[in-house]
Parts: C-alpha cells; sequence; structure tokens
C-alpha cells in the first residue's frame, strides 16, 4: 500500500465505519448514512469510488461515473461494498492530498464543514 492511500485509510478509518477486512487492492467503508465508499489502495493519487450521489456542493468533481452495468474492479462485489458491485451506477474520484479527501469525506458523509479540519 502507498503511503497516500495508507493516510487515506486512516482518515476512512477515523470517519467512517468499514464493511469488511480490506483486501490487498481495496478497502470498503459505509458512511453513517449508509452510503459506501472503496478506497483503491495501490495508486500513487488517492483514489475512491462511492454510489452514485448528487453532485450539490462536492467540493470536486468524480473524474468517472460507472454505468451500472459496466466492468470495474472484481474486489466490488457482495462482501466488500454491495453498493459498488456491478448493477449499481457508481462514481470514481481522484484527490491529490488527504486535505481535499477529508472535504470530499465530510461532504459525501452529510457532515457540516470546518474549514479543512475536523
Amino acid at each position: 500500500m502507498t503511503k497516500i492511500a495508507q493516510q487515506a485509510e486512516v482518515l476512512c478509518a477515523e470517519m467512517l465505519h468499514r464493511i469488511a477486512a480490506p483486501t490487498k487492492y481495496i478497502a470498503g467503508f459505509s458512511t453513517r448514512l449508509g452510503r459506501q465508499l472503496a478506497l483503491q489502495r495501490t495508486q500513487q493519487s488517492i483514489y475512491c469510488w462511492t454510489e452514485e450521489v448528487a453532485l450539490a456542493g462536492a467540493p470536486i468533481s468524480p473524474i468517472r461515473l460507472y454505468a451500472a452495468n459496466e466492468r470495474r474492479n472484481s474486489n466490488l462485489n457482495a462482501k466488500n461494498c454491495p453498493n459498488l458491485k456491478v448493477g449499481n451506477s457508481l462514481h470514481y474520484w481522484k484527490f491529490a492530498d488527504t486535505t481535499s479527501f477529508q472535504d470530499f469525506l465530510n461532504w459525501y458523509d452529510q457532515r457540516p464543514q470546518s474549514s479543512g479540519h475536523r
């Protein structure tokens, strides 16, 4: 796992709930409202998949929209993150740093924004 992915995973673990034990490639999390997120653990930047949600107020735009029937990472399955498996539309995101990722997590979890600090 890369250092930045490890830092992102620590943030997720502090702010969200793990769905299952992480795989080599992804770590699945759920927000307090039940929205799911899968963090990609092997990249040099922070990448994650989320459920397709309305983007109003999002601090960043997704880099890709997966159609419900579109192929995706095989670790996005019923065990690791059932809401992100094939059959569901999802967004794919990229973040330059942990600060922007934390702002995103606050938005995705619908937490009050706090100027980039918890």
